[in-house]
């Protein structure tokens, strides 16, 4: 009754027979049966209680084509036009999707149904996130002000990096011309110790050469010699800006000389 067999016996609920099939036969392509009332069904069929049969049949997935009839059920409401049911184990039924849908899924061609609508919710919540969400403004800069923070940046270093190259530099040759003027070293000797200063730790090491070294040549006297009395001439452009800024020009050689 009502399909009781596939509904209610598979969840241990009594699902007595109303008639066993004894005999099937194939006429003119329909499938007929020889059936074996019990009392009770009898009963129901000769009242009219009962005026249709629902059968319950196996078939392929991919042709959808019948292939083995399990039972039929006494029923008012027969399912030809709803949902088929066509399984036992309908839960265990493989269902076929469309490539093309698993593939705008991100799925390959044997995913699952569940794991195609475990995707397709996981969709729906990011597209849901995106709408929703905010971002924080406090958390982003334009870009034109993002680039020239980041060009001041950048150029902050480089004139850092450029000083502290120059003041390692300035410190190198001090040492050098000390050295030297004392005889620690001798000149043909300064290229080689300049080379050994590239880093902070190189000219550590000089210096402690340095302090710690006996002197092996005679003390240069540069540094008690006087600067020579030299001239310094301007170059075309340098005389050009002296015009048209009114400045000395001799005024102006002097001041190159000094910074030379």
């Amino acid at each position: 009754w009502e399909h009781a067999t596939q509904r209610r016996a598979s969840v241990g609920k009594e699902a007595p027979a109303s008639a066993w099939i004894k005999q099937l036969e194939i006429r003119n392509g329909a499938l007929w049966a020889r059936v074996d009332w019990t009392p009770r069904g009898a009963l129901q069929v000769e009242s009219r209680e009962y005026r249709f049969l629902s059968p319950v049949f196996d078939y392929e997935t991919d042709s959808t084509r019948i292939v083995r009839m399990v039972s039929g059920g006494l029923t008012n409401k027969p399912n030809f036009l709803l949902t088929a049911l066509n399984q036992e184990n309908p839960e265990n039924t493989p269902v076929k999707l469309s490539p093309a849908l698993l593939a705008a899924l991100g799925l390959p061609e044997t995913a699952t149904e569940e794991q195609a609508i475990a995707a397709t919710n996981q969709l729906k919540t990011t597209a849901q996130a995106m709408n929703t969400e905010r971002p924080n403004l406090e958390q982003f800069v334009p870009r034109a002000d993002y680039n020239t923070l980041l060009s001041r940046a950048t150029n902050a270093e480089q004139a850092l990096a450029t000083h502290k190259t120059g003041e390692h530099n300035k410190a190198v040759d001090e040492l050098i011309t000390s050295a030297t003027q004392a005889g620690k070293i001798t000149p043909a000797t300064v290229d080689y110790h300049r080379a050994m200063c590239q880093d902070e730790a190189g000219l550590q090491r000089f210096k402690e050469f340095v302090a710690a070294a006996p002197v092996v040549a005679d003390a240069s006297g540069l540094g008690a010699k006087a600067d020579p009395k030299t001239a310094t001439a301007l170059n075309s452009e340098e005389q050009a800006v002296c015009q048209q800024l009114g400045i000395d020009p001799v005024e102006f050689a002097k001041s190159k000389q000094s910074e030379g």
